[in-house]
């Protein structure tokens, strides 16, 4: 997968494909077999410092909408957030309103092995000749076969390049997740799995694929180079764990600050509403606590009919926000290039007082995509007391 650190909510791909981009450039191959994909444009790859910056500019879009929607757009790991507790009544009495809406889970983002150097198996599912479809298969053993595979992930080996084991920067997507028993099997385009050797090096010094100078050529791999692609990789779920995720803050005149684990559930998922308690094995605080810090899951769920509407204006306005253009192909360059324009739409009291998001035509129809519901969040303070 075509990974950048500032890549916060895995939108890259999805840039991508709203772009119309292919996927074997942005991956930074490009060989006679890649150009007959569709949208392979003049073979220009995109190199690290390209999706770099299309990385930033979609975390940066999606921090910016955030706020409006009162919720993140796309599922995120949130925390620690600080609430304050009325110690004119009970802890365990009050109902809290979290920050942000549609809570997936309380818990704290954590990882666990399921299986490493899994291999990885290419194959042509087209038969155009070309090796274009990637599967990883599996079998779960002991406790791991009641685990939920929906939580699982690959990602590239530290000797692949990955930083670190288990680093969710070096996470592969977009992959299809199937289970039949107890064997599950990934599947994604051979491209995501492209070795990071690949990324490491931009250029090069010979003419092949070069824009203007041939020492400025950049550098590319190609789909009929095995070396070219990783040969396994290692799975990892990624889950919510409650330990010390919802932790009462209290203040001793001896001991001073003190922190109580206790737990939280979900009274209701869209409006983001908790209530505390203490769960088997945790204990009571000692004094009354006067704030609560909490960690846990938001955002919109895939499944959600909103989900790929607001996914898609977000990379459209992702595009305002970039310094340079990125290496795109005609028709892509056109839809780049009116996302950027002025809004026709746009009259004069915009342009004195303009929309959150600018006037020009991604960030009006950002605007009028996500308006209607800022409305909750006008609801949503009046919902419910804190006590």
């Amino acid at each position: 997968m075509a990974r950048a650190s500032a890549d916060k909510y895995n939108l890259l791909d999805r840039w991508r494909s709203v772009m119309r981009e292919s996927v074997w450039r942005f991956n930074q191959l490009i060989d006679d077999n890649t150009s007959r994909e569709p949208n392979a444009g003049k073979h220009i790859p995109y190199i690290q410092r390209d999706r770099d910056a299309i990385a930033d500019a979609l975390t940066n879009a999606v921090n910016g909408v955030w706020p409006y929607l009162g919720y993140p757009p796309v599922p995120t790991w949130v925390g620690p957030v600080t609430l304050a507790v009325n110690r004119d009544a009970s802890w365990k009495q009050q109902t809290f309103n979290l920050p942000d809406g549609f809570i997936h889970a309380i818990g704290k983002r954590a990882t666990a092995l399921v299986d490493d150097n899994v291999t990885v198996t290419y194959t042509d599912s087209d038969d155009d000749g070309i090796l274009d479809r990637a599967s990883v298969s599996f079998t779960l053993t002991g406790g791991d076969t009641a685990l939920d595979e929906q939580e699982f992930v690959a990602c590239f080996r530290t000797a692949d390049g990955a930083l670190t084991a288990g680093n969710l920067e070096w996470t592969i997507y977009p992959l299809t997740i199937t289970r039949s028993s107890n064997t599950v099997t990934m599947t994604g385009h051979r491209a995501v799995f492209t070795h990071p050797n690949v990324w490491a090096q931009e250029y090069v010094d010979s003419t092949y694929g070069a824009i203007e100078k041939p020492e400025q050529a950049k550098s590319a791999g190609t789909a009929t180079d095995a070396s070219d692609y990783v040969n396994a990789v290692d799975i990892y779920r990624v889950y919510a764990d409650a330990t010390s995720a919802v932790q009462l803050i209290s203040f001793d005149p001896v001991a001073g600050q003190v922190i109580t684990n206790a737990s939280a559930a979900v009274m209701d998922y869209e409006y983001g509403l908790v209530r505390l308690y203490t769960a088997s094995g945790q204990t009571e605080p000692t004094t009354a606590p006067h704030s609560v810090r909490l960690w846990y899951k938001a955002g919109l769920s895939a499944t959600d009919t909103r989900y790929a509407t607001l996914e898609s204006v977000i990379c459209r306005y992702a595009n305002v926000l970039m310094p340079q253009t990125p290496s795109l192909w005609d028709r892509s360059m056109q839809m780049w290039d009116m996302d950027r324009e002025a809004s026709t739409e746009v009259m004069t009291a915009d342009a004195q007082n303009p929309p959150p998001f600018g006037i020009t035509r991604a960030g009006i129809h950002l605007w009028r995509t996500i308006k209607p519901e800022t409305v909750r969040l006008v609801t949503k303070a009046k919902i419910v007391p804190q006590r």
